[in-house]
């Protein structure tokens, strides 16, 4: 499908493919990488699985001309079509981020990454030690 539409307008469109499959994370890395060494101001970035609307684009690359030198970042509107969690309502609620006024980090590499990995694995654990729990929950429910 995407060489179907990089055929069509093969000026406008540069098609970057990995020779195996990388992950999202990956692959926008490496378009962004790409885009830096292209002499590229901003990189857009929208899920391909519809939940984004790419009539917002225009709007983007508005505010990308206006403030070339910004990140632009879109901040998801939830409306009713949201799947219900367990049939749980889901409230965003905006907060406030601050960074130091020094503007280094005080993440420590090793003792932090280690207490997040920690954390992960507990979790992962814990929800092994519950799935039977969960799945028999879920199936008395239905």
């Amino acid at each position: 499908m995407l060489d179907t539409l990089v055929a069509g307008v093969p000026t406008l469109i540069t098609l970057i493919r990995h020779p195996v499959n990388r992950g999202k994370g990956s692959a926008v890395l490496t378009g962004g990488r790409y885009a830096v060494q292209a002499g590229y101001t901003h990189v857009l970035q929208i899920d391909a699985d519809g939940q984004h609307r790419v009539s917002d684009i225009p709007r983007f690359l508005e505010q990308a001309a206006a403030h070339p030198q910004a990140l632009i970042v879109g901040c998801s509107e939830y409306g009713a079509t949201v799947p219900l969690l367990d049939g749980l309502e889901i409230i965003n609620v905006d907060t406030p981020v601050s960074y130091p006024s020094d503007g280094v980090s005080h993440f420590r590499i090793v003792l932090d990454n280690y207490l997040i990995s920690r954390m992960h694995a507990t979790l992962f654990f814990g929800m092994l030690l519950r799935l039977p729990f969960l799945i028999a929950r879920h199936w008395r429910t239905r």
